[in-house]
């Protein structure tokens, strides 16, 4: 009997050290995946609180990784609306809709870097939840549309020649 829970022990570490292995692997390509994307990524807990932000997104709004983790992150880049005026976390969509555990996506917002400036952003934010459905945050994906806005500017305001030059 003694033998056999040797064994069987032996077996249950060999499981056990298996599967740590594989846990460890899958969180290096995580973390190689979060380091190598181009657009921003950070997760929020429930009260809105950044835990984690990969090193484009820290680079985009001007901060180290470790200035922004625990920070809450409507206040520190999503406090004003495209025209600048106040935005209550209370009526921010990226903040509500992830507490009711849906998706949004923000198109024509602003974040403000460290430095005091502002650039307008797309984002998506969507629920983590666990297995059990129980909602445990959100991970927002944003990227910086500034060249996009001055192209669609300049094209606008090239439209607007063209058209000018035809009335006359």
């Amino acid at each position: 009997a003694l033998r056999e829970a040797k064994h069987s022990l032996e077996a249950e570490i060999q499981e056990r050290k298996l599967a740590t292995t594989q846990v460890e692997k899958v969180s290096r390509q995580m973390q190689l995946i979060l380091n190598s994307a181009g657009e921003g990524i950070y997760g929020l807990d429930l009260h809105g609180h950044v835990t984690f932000i990969n090193p484009a997104g820290a680079t985009m709004l001007g901060y180290d990784i470790a200035e922004l983790l625990g920070q809450p992150m409507h206040e520190t880049i999503h406090y004003t609306r495209q025209d600048v005026t106040l935005y209550p976390r209370s009526l921010c969509p990226l903040h509500g809709e992830f507490l009711r555990g849906e998706s949004h996506r923000g198109e024509d917002e602003r974040f403000w870097r460290k430095d005091g400036t502002c650039f307008p952003v797309e984002y998506t934010s969507t629920p983590i939840k666990d297995e059990g459905g129980n909602l445990l945050g959100a991970v927002v994906v944003f990227k910086d549309i500034t060249r996009r806005k001055q192209d669609e500017r300049a094209l606008k305001n090239a439209l607007e020649e063209v058209r000018q030059l035809k009335d006359r």
